[in-house]
C-alpha cells in the first residue's frame, strides 16, 4: 500500500531555506515547494473595503489545528494510524496565513465568484512563489456579513480537488474559534438565532467538509450501523460538528470510507511514485449475489499502479438528494481480488458506484445502476453486464471494430434480454458505421424530416473536448452514450458549456423538434438556448437534474439555426450538455 509516513505532524521550513527556494524557483522556473510536499496551506482573502479580522493569525491557526486533529483522529480510528495531513507553518510554528487583498470591494463577490476568488488567491500566492494548482489551499474569506445580529453569506462556500491538491473556500469571522466551540452563549446566526457554540460547529464543521471536497471526497452519510457515532463529516456532518462539547448531542465522525479515499491523497501521504501517472484500470470479473439480505460482489482488477482498496457509494435515486448516498468498503488482494458487501439494502432505485484507489493516491471508477425490490433483491445481471459492455466501448475507442463488435455479439446473446444492453449494443453498432452528412438547403423536397445529427454544420464549438455527434468523450463510467434519466438515446449533440452547434437551414424547414439535458454522472448546471437568424426563440431554465426536456419550435423562413449551452451560473465544470434526437420537418 502506499507509504505510511506520518504526515500530520508539524513541518515547518527556516527563513533561509525558503529564501534559497525561491531563488532556485527564480534560476529554474519552478515553484518554490519542492522541499514542501503536501502541505495544506491556508490563505485570508480580503475585498478591497475591507481588512483582516481581529486576531485572525492566532484564531485561523487553532482553526487549521482542530481541523487538522479531527482527521488524524478520523484516519486512526479507521485503521490508518499517523495518516494526518501537514500543515505549513511558520517559523513560530504556528500555521502561516497568507493575505491577500482582493481587487474588488466584497460586494463584486457573490456567491458564485469561486473562480474571481481563485483567480486572485493563485496571483497572491504566485508572489510567494507558490503554484496554487500544485496545492491544497483553505480560503478563509472576509465575506460573511452581519447586520442587526444576523449573519448574511456574501462569498462562495464550496471545495473541489483531487488526490493531487485543490480549493476549499470557506469564511472568516470573529467569532470564529475552537475554543468557543462548547459555549452555549447566545449571539450566532446561522438560519436563524443560535448559540456561539452551535456557529462554530456549522463553519468550523464547514471548514472540516469543504476541505474535504479539496481532497477530493464525494458527499456521503453514516450507515445505519454507525449512527451512534454522530453524522458523516461529507454528509450533513458539518452542520453537527463539535456538538458533543455542549451535550447536544453525539457530533461529527471521519467515515470508514472516506479514510480510505485518502489514505494515499498527497496531503495525507506526500508526494508518491507515479503520483501524477494516469492509471489504468480494468474490472475484468464481477459476480453477484445475495447473502442475509446483503448484496455480495466479488471481482477481480487488473489496474496499473495497483489498487488497495474499493470505496464503494451505494446512492438512492429517490428521494433525489446531494447527502444520502452510504459508504462500504473492501480490500483488494495482491492478485486484484476482492469481496465487497452492501447492506441496508430498502426497496428503490440506486446507482452503485465502485472507486477503485491506486497506491499512487489516483482513482477510477465503474458505475452501477440498479433496483432493489419489495423482497429485498435485485436482478444480478445489472452487475454482471457492464463489464462486457466496457470491452465493446474499449474496442470501439481503439477503433478495433471486429474485436468491438465480437463484444458486442457476446453481450447480446447472454443479456439481450436487458432494455439498457439493447440501447446500448445498437447505438455502438451506429457509431461503428460513419454518419453521411448531408446539406439541409439542397434536400430532396421529398424528404419531409431529417435528423438534424445527420446535416452539414458551419460551425461546431463545446467547451471540454471536441464537438461529437451520437456519442460523448469517454471520461467516465458512463461511456460514450447520449444517457439521461438513465435513458439511452439514438442521436444529438455533446454540447459541453459553453457550446455552440450552428447550421444553414436555406429556409427550407418549418419546425425543430428535439429533447435536452445534463448527461447522468455529471452534475453541472447549464442553459439551453437556441437562436434563428440571430434571434433568441428558446431557452430553459437552469437545468441541474438529470430528466429529459422536450420542446418544439417553429423554423419556418429561418436561414441560420444556433444551439448553444451555456453555463448555468457556477462555473463550467462537469456542464454535459446533450441536444437529443433533433428532428427537422417540413
Amino acid at each position: 500500500m502506499c507509504n505510511e509516513q506520518s504526515k500530520y505532524r508539524p513541518v515547518k521550513y527556516s527563513k533561509s531555506l525558503i529564501i534559497v527556494l525561491t531563488a532556485l524557483s527564480a534560476l529554474y522556473g519552478t515553484a518554490s515547494t519542492s522541499l514542501a510536499k503536501g502541505l495544506v496551506r491556508a490563505v485570508c482573502f480580503v475585498p478591497s473595503d475591507r481588512t483582516c479580522l481581529p486576531d485572525y493569525e492566532e484564531r485561523l491557526d487553532r482553526v487549521m489545528n482542530e481541523v487538522q486533529r479531527f482527521y488524524a483522529e478520523g484516519m486512526a480510528a479507521a485503521g490508518y494510524p499517523d495518516k494526518g495531513f501537514a500543515l505549513d507553518l511558520n517559523d513560530a510554528g504556528k500555521t502561516r496565513i497568507h493575505v491577500v487583498q482582493g481587487a474588488h470591494p466584497a460586494k463584486i463577490y457573490g456567491r458564485d465568484a469561486w473562480d474571481a476568488v481563485r483567480n486572485e488567491v493563485k496571483a497572491g500566492l504566485k508572489t510567494a512563489g507558490l503554484d496554487m494548482d500544485q496545492e491544497t489551499v483553505v480560503i478563509f474569506q472576509v465575506l460573511l456579513d452581519w447586520k442587526d445580529g444576523k449573519a448574511t453569506e456574501v462569498g462562495p462556500y464550496v471545495g473541489a480537488g483531487s488526490h493531487l491538491g485543490g480549493t476549499a473556500w470557506v469564511y472568516d469571522d470573529a467569532k470564529l474559534d475552537p475554543k468557543l466551540l462548547a459555549s452555549t452563549e447566545p449571539g450566532g446566526w446561522y438560519g436563524g438565532p443560535c448559540s456561539i457554540g452551535e456557529f462554530n460547529s456549522h463553519y468550523i464543521g464547514g471548514v472540516a467538509h469543504e476541505l474535504g471536497h479539496a481532497f477530493g471526497l464525494p458527499h456521503a452519510c453514516q450507515t445505519k450501523a454507525d449512527r451512534q457515532k454522530g453524522a458523516a463529516l461529507m454528509g450533513h456532518g458539518n452542520h453537527t460538528y463539535g456538538q458533543q462539547l455542549r451535550n447536544e448531542g453525539p457530533g461529527t465522525f471521519l467515515t470508514q470510507t472516506s479514510a480510505m479515499m485518502l489514505a494515499c491523497t498527497r496531503p495525507f501521504a506526500g508526494d508518491l511514485p507515479g503520483a501524477k501517472q494516469r492509471p489504468a484500470c480494468e474490472l475484468t470479473e464481477i459476480e453477484a449475489a445475495f447473502h442475509d439480505g446483503d448484496l455480495m460482489l466479488s471481482g477481480k482488477i487488473e489496474a496499473s499502479p495497483a489498487v488497495y482498496g474499493i470505496a464503494a457509494y451505494n446512492d438512492p435515486a429517490r428521494p433525489e438528494s446531494d447527502y444520502d448516498a452510504v459508504g462500504w468498503t473492501c480490500p483488494v488482494d495482491p492478485q486484484g481480488r476482492f469481496q465487497l458487501k452492501i447492506g441496508e439494502l430498502e426497496t428503490g432505485t440506486y446507482q452503485l458506484r465502485l472507486i477503485a484507489c491506486h497506491e499512487n493516491g489516483a482513482k477510477s471508477s465503474f458505475a452501477y445502476d440498479y433496483e432493489v425490490d419489495k423482497d429485498g433483491r435485485t436482478p444480478l445481471e445489472a452487475f454482471e453486464y457492464p463489464t462486457l459492455l466496457n470491452k465493446a466501448i474499449d474496442a470501439y475507442q481503439a477503433s478495433d471494430k471486429e474485436r468491438m463488435l465480437a463484444a458486442i455479439d457476446t453481450l447480446e446473446n447472454r443479456y439481450g434480454h436487458v432494455e439498457t444492453v439493447k440501447k446500448k449494443t445498437a447505438s455502438l453498432r451506429r457509431l461503428a458505421e460513419p454518419i453521411k452528412l448531408e446539406s439541409a438547403k439542397t434536400l430532396a423536397e421529398s424528404v419531409k424530416q431529417i435528423d438534424l445529427a445527420t446535416i452539414i454544420s458551419i460551425h461546431e464549438s463545446v467547451g471540454w473536448r471536441r464537438p461529437m455527434r451520437n456519442q460523448t468523450p469517454t471520461e467516465s463510467d458512463r461511456g460514450c452514450f447520449l444517457e439521461v434519466g438513465g435513458d439511452v438515446f439514438a442521436s444529438g449533440f455533446y454540447s459541453h458549456a459553453p457550446s455552440r452547434w450552428t447550421f444553414d437551414l436555406g429556409r427550407q424547414w418549418k419546425s425543430l423538434s428535439f429533447g435536452c439535458g445534463l448527461k447522468d454522472g455529471f452534475d453541472g448546471s447549464v442553459v439551453f438556448v437556441i437562436l434563428k437568424d440571430g434571434k433568441e426563440a428558446f431557452r430553459s431554465n437552469i437545468v441541474r437534474k438529470h430528466q429529459v426536456q422536450r420542446s418544439q419550435i417553429d423554423v419556418a423562413d429561418t436561414k441560420t439555426l444556433e444551439l448553444i449551452v451555456e453555463d448555468g451560473g457556477d462555473g463550467t465544470s462537469m456542464d454535459w450538455g446533450l441536444w437529443l434526437e433533433p428532428v427537422l420537418r417540413r
